[in-house]
Order: structure tokens, then C-alpha cells, then sequence
């Protein structure tokens, strides 16, 4: 019997785009598929849209504590063996799972699969300019394609998870690279795939996008930690 996938969506204030992210779960060709939805503490429509699935879904909500900690809670509540996530504005090819799963099933020493994304504009334009949260800089972002080292591209067996342990709730941003770190630290067995399975929407509300230098900041403070704990651990310089 195939082995159940949990995915936990997190959503705050997503009721423009959630609709997207479960309908692109819900048509994956790979099955068993369990979707848990973390709302959190959204005052928008989330919670209108998200009741339109019924028993499709499994919905909660949760004071507002960040990305990090709703994609934990996700994970309390999973019953998969193998857990994936999906940021609420973003989508899944249909193959997503089937082709992630295969990799887990031709090399039982895999722990994670990752797989390429396509990041997209709300408008089909090749670029998009988005304003900084502070109206100090203006970044412009390229429609491409781009290895997934994302959470939405992240599919993992759920004693990995333990293994690795949670997300940091305390990590707004860089949340997934610093967990990322740990899981290299620890020697995990994973692999990147070649296909394009997800597509990343890049528009103004991207908290990573918002916060950009935020972001840059954090991604290389998790690259000095990972250093130096390997430094630590060797004895090197």
C-alpha cells in the first residue's frame, strides 16, 4: 500500500491565492495525500475559502506566530511518513509527488528530495519590481527557473523530521535554510531533481521579497553557523 504525504500549507491573509495552493495538491496523481492547512490568525477570507474544501482538508487556527511555527504545527498533526509543505501563494505540478516519491522508492537511503521551481509573475511578465517593506529600495526579480533549495519544493521522510527537529519559530525569514544547515550537519541523504514541479508566484506581499536585505542577512548569518560548528567539530582553523 502506497505510504500516506502529509502537506502542510501555511497561510496568513492568503484568501487571493490558498484556493490555488490546495487545488494543486489535491490533483496530484500520487495518492495517498493528506492536506493540513495552519491559518495563521488571518482576518481576511482565508477562512471562508478554506471551508469551501470541507473533509478535503484538515483546517486550524492559530494566533499569529509566523511561518515557522505554523508549518510546526502542521507537522504535530501530520499522520504521513513523509511530509511536504507549500507556501499558500505558490503550486504543484501534478507530478510533483509521484516523481518525489520514486526517488524515495529507487534509493531507500534517501532521506529528502528537492526539485527545481519556476518562479512565475501574477501578470506573465518576465520581471516584476517589487518596493522593499520599508519604500528605501526597489529589487527586481527575474522570471526563471532555479534549483529548489524552498521549502515548497522540500519533500521528506517524516523520521528525517525528527531527526533534524523543528523549524525555528524565532526565524521569520531563513527559516528553511537554517533548518536546511542542521540537516547537512547531520549527514542526511538527499537529492535535488532535475524536473520543474513547482511554481513560485513573485509579487509584493513575498515576505522574503519584502524583506529582502532581512533575508540576505539571514541566509548568510545560517552559512557562518554552519561554518562554524564544522569547525568546531574537525578542529580546523
Amino acid at each position: 500500500m502506497p505510504s500516506l504525504v502529509s502537506v502542510i500549507i501555511p497561510v496568513y491573509n492568503g484568501e487571493r491565492f490558498v484556493d490555488e495552493a490546495i487545488d494543486s495538491v489535491l490533483a496530484q496523481e500520487y495518492c495517498p495525500v493528506e492536506v493540513i492547512v495552519i491559518d495563521d490568525g488571518s482576518s481576511d477570507g482565508t477562512g471562508r475559502v478554506c471551508a469551501r474544501y470541507g473533509a478535503q482538508i484538515r483546517y486550524y487556527v492559530q494566533t499569529n506566530q509566523g511561518a515557522a511555527a505554523a508549518r510546526n504545527a502542521g507537522v504535530a498533526r501530520a499522520r504521513g511518513d513523509y511530509i511536504g509543505f507549500l507556501d499558500a501563494d505558490d503550486r504543484w505540478a501534478p507530478k510533483k509527488l509521484t516523481m518525489q516519491m520514486r526517488a524515495f522508492a529507487a534509493d531507500p537511503a534517501l532521506d529528502v528530495v528537492f526539485c527545481h521551481i519556476r518562479q512565475v509573475t501574477l501578470d506573465g511578465a518576465e520581471t516584476v519590481v517589487v518596493e522593499s517593506a520599508d519604500g528605501a529600495h526597489n529589487y527586481r526579480y527575474q522570471v526563471e527557473v532555479v534549483p529548489g533549495i524552498h521549502v515548497d519544493a522540500l519533500l521528506l521522510r517524516r523520521a528525517a523530521w525528527m531527526q533534524v527537529g523543528k523549524f525555528d519559530p524565532d526565524k521569520r525569514i531563513g527559516d528553511l535554510i537554517e533548518w536546511y544547515g542542521r540537516a547537512l550537519d547531520l549527514g542526511l541523504h538527499m537529492q535535488m531533481l532535475p524536473d520543474v514541479l513547482v511554481a513560485r508566484r513573485i509579487h509584493g506581499q513575498n515576505l522574503g521579497i519584502q524583506h529582502h536585505a532581512e533575508a540576505r542577512a539571514a541566509y548568510l548569518r545560517t552559512l557562518r553557523e554552519m561554518v562554524a560548528r564544522r569547525r568546531l567539530e574537525t578542529g580546523s582553523p
